[in-house]
């Protein structure tokens, strides 16, 4: 059997394992020489622990300062943890490192959402409790614990079913992209980035009402209209697009996509598959204009909704200016005209892409700096989505055609065993619209530079091509793997749907659908609460008036045992028959006395006496 030391050790690798987008590489490898030192019994001196604090603790200020966010204190929960673990010498540590370890399983939950996750709290939660008892020295059982979740269930169902929701609960899961690593952003700042690296982080899951091709999945987040010449900041104006307002009445076309999103993350928009026209989020939906988008910022954040897209409007009312100002200068813009010389969207996609074919242009996540438009034309000659996006989109506007770049996603792992798309950050990608006087037109000049990018995904690309571990190659080429991981991720998701579900319009619906008034509904509630407690108020005092009697009965009949010692007869205790033969037997004046008493008790014993009976026994016991 492991050490109780070694099995928390053990508890809090798994942990780490399991979170570790979430902590700091410096709680990390603080874990695992903890766990080192567990495991070798090795415990260093108070001063040692107490300098080792003051360093680990003083990183955590200077790296995050005043601002305590759940992640933060997540990394302190687990640092705290482990130095109470080097410490543990006394009963009160052992107490605290349960409790600790306890708290901390349970935040995990808030930050990672998988079965993976619950089959791990559930078994890390009984090792616990096994510890705890074997440091009270008392040997755990399954039927306790059993008599525990015959308690524990039907309350979890009271607060699932029966607790009013809030509207937006908070999330703590941030999905959101790190410095350096390939994701979603608002604006496209180009001057800045040198490389970029993988991030399969997961960004949103998508069930769509018709299947759509991989080339097609396109999920439009945010578009920017300003430029100042190679970079496409986010101004107000490109979130000013969109109806604040609820509209009354909506009917769906039949021939539209719907789509039922889940992100995974707080975001700055909502994403739907191009072209997207109205947003459904709870009860309410809303109607967005030409841009297309919607920001999440003018409502409650929310991880949950629909999207309703189709082909984009018809000559739209904007204005034209706004989108045709290229702010390149004169060298710039004759480098343009030099190069290209079509009018058309036609034409100059045709010799933009010549020319990235004819002068060996790359696609790459690591261009280094590229500082300005003719830096990336003439000298680099290298980029990603961005790079490409940006330079047709000047193109188009020094051409005298409006145009404006769209960041979001392209691509998406189609789950075959539950029928959604998971979207990770890998797909993160930014297109160029194009306005050729009646409608935007879609270009994409990376499916000119990199077309594998577009027909296999980001995921699948990035993957493959730049600059993944040798594992995680492997894992994409082994199509085995592939169909066991979607085969476990369709369980997360129909276990994670079924709850997430039961929100506020959830329960709305449900109670709509069984014609029960919401006010009658959540009155049951405090009811429910109040006869559970009544309930589990009666049954603990029946326990401890079993525990009380139990000990009595003890008591009493060693007393009796001792008055009859004291007459010369012994009374055999382990067998209620073996006492009777050997009453019946004895020849002693208060045989009759001892005979009546013997009755009593084992009618007590049995549950067929009264408090009145005990006290009998203990008036009779004194008269022995």
């Amino acid at each position: 059997m492991l050490r109780a030391d070694l099995k928390e050790a053990i508890i809090m690798l798994m942990f780490v394992g399991l979170l570790n987008e979430f902590l700091t590489p410096l709680t990390i490898g603080f874990v695992v020489l903890g766990v080192i030192l567990v495991a070798f019994k090795i415990r260093p001196r108070k001063l040692i622990r107490n300098i080792v604090a003051l360093i680990v603790f003083g990183s955590y200020w200077f790296s995050y300062g005043k601002v305590i966010d759940p992640e933060v204190g997540l990394n302190f929960l687990t640092t705290i943890i482990i130095l109470k673990m080097l410490e543990k010498e006394t009963l009160r540590d052992q107490y605290m490192i349960f409790y600790g370890l306890t708290l901390l399983i349970g935040s995990g939950s808030l930050f990672v959402r998988s079965l993976m996750y619950v089959m791990f709290f559930t078994s890390s939660f009984f090792l616990l409790i096994q510890n705890f008892y074997q440091g009270l020295t008392l040997r755990w059982k399954f039927k306790e614990a059993g008599q525990v979740m015959l308690w524990v269930l039907p309350l979890t169902a009271i607060f699932f079913f029966f607790i009013p929701r809030v509207m937006n609960p908070l999330s703590y899961q941030n999905f959101s992209k790190r410095e350096g690593e390939i994701g979603y952003t608002p604006d496209v700042n180009l001057s800045e980035v040198e490389s970029l690296t993988i991030n399969e982080d997961p960004a949103f899951r998508a069930v769509l009402s018709k299947t759509i091709p991989q080339v097609g999945l396109y999920w439009r987040g945010n578009t920017l209209s300003f430029t100042d010449g190679w970079n496409w900041p986010l101004m107000a104006h490109d979130r000013s697009d969109v109806s604040p307002s609820p509209v009354k009445t909506f009917t769906p076309d039949p021939d539209q996509i719907l789509q039922t999103i889940r992100v995974f993350g707080k975001e700055d928009y909502f994403f739907g598959l191009d072209t997207p026209h109205h947003f459904s989020v709870g009860d309410r939906i809303y109607e967005v204009g030409d841009l297309g988008t919607l920001p999440q910022k003018r409502l409650q954040n929310s991880q949950r909704y629909k999207v309703y897209s189709s082909l984009p409007k018809m000559n739209p009312v904007f204005d034209i200016q706004r989108f045709s100002r290229h702010h390149m200068n004169k060298e710039e813009t004759k480098w343009v005209n030099k190069n290209f010389h079509g009018t058309t969207i036609r034409e100059i996609e045709g010799e933009l892409r010549n020319h990235l074919t004819k002068e060996n242009f790359v696609y790459t996540l690591s261009p280094g700096k590229v500082t300005s438009f003719l830096d990336f034309m003439k000298v680099k000659k290298v980029g990603f989505c961005s790079h490409y996006s940006s330079a047709l989109g000047l193109i188009l506007r020094v051409k005298g055609i409006p145009s404006r770049l769209v960041s979001g996603y392209m691509g998406g792992m189609y789950n075959k065993f539950a029928g959604f798309y998971l979207i990770s950050q890998n797909d993160a990608h930014v297109w160029v619209e194009a306005f050729d006087g009646t409608r935007w037109r879609r270009l994409d000049p990376t499916s000119w530079i990199a077309p594998d990018r577009i027909l296999s995904g980001g995921r699948a690309f990035m993957g493959a091509a730049a600059g993944a571990s040798t594992l995680q190659k492997l894992k994409l080429n082994i199509a085995w793997l592939n169909d066991f991981q979607q085969w476990f991720e369709q369980w997360d998701y129909r276990f994670y749907q079924w709850l997430e579900e039961m929100d506020y319009y959830g329960q709305e619906a449900l109670l709509e659908k069984l014609m029960i008034k919401k006010e009658w509904f959540f009155s049951l509630a405090p009811l429910l609460l109040a006869l559970f407690m009544g309930l589990y108020s009666w049954y603990i005092y029946r326990q401890r008036r079993k525990e009380e009697l139990s000990s009595v009965e003890e008591l009493l009949w060693q007393t009796f045992a001792d008055k009859a010692s004291k007459r010369g007869l012994k009374v055999p205790l382990t067998s209620i028959e073996n006492a009777q033969s050997a009453l019946n037997g004895f020849d002693h004046p208060d045989k009759n006395m001892l005979l009546s008493v013997f009755k009593k008790l084992v009618e007590v014993t049995f549950g067929k006496g009264s408090e009145t009976i005990v006290s009998e026994i203990k008036t009779a016991l004194k008269n022995l």
